[in-house]
């Protein structure tokens, strides 16, 4: 919701900056609807052209990234529970799953992929489910770009992340 307020926004005040520019220069008598058509035109290819940056930020973003990168050691404490609680999700087939989620631990998902961060003692570690239920772990806070690849494809190959981050990294 913020973001389609953000949006308007910004367009509005494009529409107001260019208001004012085609009045100081005489834009507005120029065009010979005046100040309406302008404004209209404004706004017609504002909108479009920000349809358009933010179609292919969506593709860069989601494309050229093409690895998981989970830097999540900047959560406040009380983002972790207190108590015992669970995460409803669906998967990538698209049923209906809870896993537990135990004190002292935060769950969301990442594409339909559920993560579960754990503090820990040690360094940053990402322990990977598969579907067949093996477990393989990777040291730091970002995933290959084959396995980000696999999430990101919803190929059902992983069926969920424990990340462990350093406890002192969490803000008190």
């Amino acid at each position: 919701m913020l973001r389609i307020g953000m949006f308007l926004a910004t367009n509005f005040a494009v529409m107001m900056v260019a208001s004012i520019v085609f009045r100081v220069f005489g834009i507005d008598q120029m065009v010979g609807g005046g100040m309406t058509a302008s404004l209209i035109y404004c706004a017609l290819f504002g909108m479009i052209g920000s349809f358009i940056s933010l179609a292919q930020s969506f593709v860069v973003a989601t494309g050229c990234q093409k690895t998981i990168i989970l830097a999540i050691g900047d959560n406040q404490n009380r983002e972790f529970r207190t108590e015992p609680g669970n995460l409803n999700y669906l998967d990538i087939a698209g049923r209906s799953r809870d896993i537990d989620v135990p004190p002292g631990t935060a769950a969301f998902t990442v594409c339909r992929v559920p993560v579960v961060v754990r503090a820990s003692d040690a360094g940053p570690l990402i322990a990977i489910t598969r579907r067949d239920g093996t477990r393989n772990e990777v040291s730091g806070s970002s995933l290959d770009q084959q396995t980000s690849r696999q999430i990101f494809d919803h190929t059902a190959d992983i069926t969920r992340l424990d990340v462990f981050v350093p406890r002192h990294t969490i803000r008190r």
